[in-house]
């Protein structure tokens, strides 16, 4: 409704003393109408943001002078069945009274189901003038709409009660108009749906396998990696699958969570080593960090932040052999870090100044020296990582053995 231009009454109508005279009758009722200006239009809805309570104008331009212009100049063509015989156009006196004198429902709330009943045109026109001025005090150009916004919702339902009324479509309550603005049940019908069914699908196969004692054997042959595309493949099937990858040894999410970290303990800050080693290289999003009982970082938790900026040897119980828990409460995933003190760390070889070392070991062998080299870079966060968790490990560890 801001957008004057938009409006019919900014159409042309240059050519308007080409139409056939109107009858004499016509032109006597014609007299008692406001006059119908374009300028009044564009002015009175322009006015709703700078203007206080300029609603009454702008209703009138809106719910009155708007529809007599679209009747007088017969926009609609004869052959669009009629739209001309429903269409009315409010009066703009009873406009002007009921934002003069009516109380608002929202402001009234006669009754408790206020909100679930059908406002009149009067009350429609005393709810839109409140909200335009609620919007208007707000200051802002645009108002972006939402349908937890009370301020925007009752401009929208209020509005929309009004413009029914021109074409004599019945109005909707508050609550019913809400209802229509915050539907989504199409995206729960489609997207949520075909998601939990295949998650479902995947569960059946696991409990099957777990009530025949073939998890373990059978797990990677069974459970698959489900893609729904958005076009059918080759064979016209929307749902596509693979096989599941074999855990990596070098993953610590597949292994045993536990690694072993060299840094220079002395030089390097505990914000250094959250944001190069938990953030960066492992991915954590809002890691945590204990040692022993007691916490030494958390985001959530100012009183660890004076320890941000110290030296990790200058942290208490933090020292060379010491194991950090870190925990990240975002993804649920933990790890604990040995911390090994390497001085003297080149940095060209290793820029972000740590050294992922072989467990329980400082100096790594062979092509672990290059693995951890490379897993020293950034690495980005894989979301296809699958955690398989086996009732007896030690049963897994021993097929391997054999």
């Amino acid at each position: 409704f801001g957008d004057a231009k938009e409006s019919m009454l900014n159409d042309d109508d240059d050519d308007d003393s080409n139409d056939d005279a109107p009858a004499q009758g016509e032109e006597e009722a014609k007299e008692d109408r406001a006059p119908i200006d374009k300028a009044v239009f564009a002015e009175a809805v322009a006015s709703l943001r700078t203007t206080e309570n300029a609603a009454a104008d702008a209703a009138a331009a809106l719910f009155h002078l708007e529809i007599e212009k679209q009747i007088a100049l017969h926009k609609e063509k004869e052959q669009s069945g009629g739209a001309d015989d429903r269409r009315v156009a409010l009066d703009a006196t009873r406009l002007r009274e009921a934002i003069r004198t009516l109380e608002p429902p929202s402001t009234a709330r006669a009754t408790t189901d206020w909100d679930r009943k059908a406002w009149s045109v009067e009350e429609s026109a005393a709810e839109f003038a409140k909200a335009c001025e609620a919007l208007r005090l707000r200051g802002a150009t645009n108002v972006a709409f939402d349908k937890d916004d009370d301020d925007a919702m009752a401009f929208v339902v209020a509005a929309a009660n009004l413009r029914s009324a021109n074409f004599q479509i019945p109005p909707q309550s508050l609550h019913d108009a809400k209802g229509v603005a915050g539907n989504i049940i199409p995206a729960i019908a489609t997207t949520n749906a075909i998601v939990a069914g295949l998650q479902v699908s995947q569960l059946v196969k696991i409990i099957t396998l777990k009530m025949q004692d073939k998890l373990a054997s059978d797990f990677r042959e069974v459970c698959k990696y489900v893609n729904v595309p958005r076009s059918a493949n080759s064979y016209g099937s929307y749902v596509t699958c693979s096989t599941l990858d074999e855990p990596q040894p070098t993953c610590y999410v597949c292994r045993s969570a536990v690694v072993d970290v060299g840094v220079d303990l002395k030089k390097t800050t505990l914000r250094r080593f959250v944001d190069a080693v938990l953030v960066d290289h492992f991915g954590f999003a809002e890691p945590a960090i204990d040692v022993g009982d007691s916490g030494v970082y958390d985001p959530d938790d100012s009183r660890l932040d004076a320890n941000k900026a110290l030296p990790l040897a200058d942290i208490p119980n933090v020292r060379d052999g010491a194991l950090l828990k870190a925990t990240d409460y975002a993804t649920d995933l933990e790890l604990t870090v040995v911390l090994h003190n390497k001085v003297g760390l080149d940095p060209d070889e290793f820029p972000n100044g740590f050294k992922l070392l072989k467990a329980n070991d400082d100096e790594p062998d062979g092509d672990d020296d290059k693995r951890n080299n490379n897993n020293n870079k950034k690495r980005p966060r894989d979301d296809e990582d699958v955690v398989v968790i086996l009732d007896d490990p030690s049963e897994k560890k021993s097929k391997k053995t054999k």
